[in-house]
């Protein structure tokens, strides 16, 4: 908004109200008159109830670009048109100021308290946020490695585990899922400059991976669990994330081989041994998996690990 609409706009405020519009009215004859000043005068038409004069006047702002208009102006732009019944328009313009300034604190949920027409249907993150959260990725992408480990914490964001854990639990898409989904388009759109990185693109295959994990999106994490260990068949980590997920031999071979490879590259990782023995029992190789502890509680009978896989498995 510019620095005459802002004069206006507080004139208005102070009672000047019938000059303010007089003013106004000038100015939208003129080639120079933003889309703001034609937005402040539907504005004050629509509060006097002139519904028709303010959906005239708004018919210029619907041709300029919206990167043009501020929020604020948006925002008044879309109370006009839900008042003159013109769903159809404020349905796009909706959709524009999601895309453009859904980034701004406050814009998404001021967009479903005021029921806005498409508010059901906008994407759970702003194309906006991911480009500027990406941006700043990019500059330091270790951090993601951080950002993870910091969404496992989050008591609304539980990871699950384990197949028998994911059962019966399904996480909507809502105001505390919203970083998860950032995140990772984030993360996603930054991968696309990684892959000359061997370390960078299986790090963010893994980050990847582990937050589909979180999101209950198993399709994902396993697609993106296959992709990092085509690059790095060692990794314990994207092993461990297919543990957590059906097998598709469609994108790779079991879990169980995974897990396997890493084990005998990584013979002292106990969390990989965990997973290989509750990933048999979830496969109904129930004998397999009680050998394998048996002889795990032999070699270290005091392992807290063995022991609470003891527990579970007689449970």
């Amino acid at each position: 908004m510019n620095a005459r609409v802002r004069a206006l706009v507080e004139r208005a405020r102070t009672g000047d109200t019938a000059g303010v519009e007089l003013e106004l009215h000038e100015w939208t004859r003129q080639d120079d008159c933003p889309p703001a000043a034609r937005i402040v005068l539907a504005a004050m038409l629509s509060r006097r109830g002139e519904l028709d004069a303010a959906t005239r006047v708004l018919r210029f702002v619907h041709e300029q670009a919206d990167h043009d208009t501020d929020p604020d102006a948006l925002r008044t732009r879309l109370a006009v048109l839900v008042g003159a019944g013109l769903t159809d328009t404020a349905r796009r313009v909706t959709e524009r100021l999601y895309r453009v300034h859904g980034h701004r604190p406050g814009v998404r949920d001021w967009i479903e308290a005021a029921e806005l027409p498409g508010a059901e249907k906008l994407p759970d993150v702003s194309p906006a946020a991911v480009e500027r959260l990406a941006a700043e990725l990019a500059d330091d992408v270790d951090v993601v490695r951080t950002l993870v480990v910091g969404m496992k914490h989050r008591p609304e964001a539980r990871p699950a585990t384990t197949l028998t854990e994911r059962q019966g639990h399904e996480l909507q898409p809502d105001a505390a899922t919203r970083p998860i989904a950032l995140l990772r388009a984030a993360i996603e759109r930054v991968q696309e400059g990684c892959a000359h990185d061997t370390r960078q693109y299986v790090m963010l295959c893994t980050a990847l991976a582990e937050l589909a994990l979180l999101a209950q999106d198993e399709s994902d994490a396993r697609r993106w669990a296959h992709r990092g260990l085509k690059v790095d068949p060692y990794c314990a980590s994207l092993a461990l994330v297919l543990a957590s997920c059906d097998d598709d031999a469609r994108l790779g071979p079991p879990a169980r081989q995974a897990l396997a490879r890493v084990a005998r590259q990584h013979p002292g990782y106990p969390d990989v041994r965990a997973a290989m023995i509750r990933r048999a029992f979830a496969d109904g190789r129930v004998d397999s998996a009680r050998r394998r502890l048996s002889a795990w509680l032999r070699r270290d009978p005091g392992s807290p690990l063995a022991n609470q896989l003891q527990q579970e498995l007689a449970a």
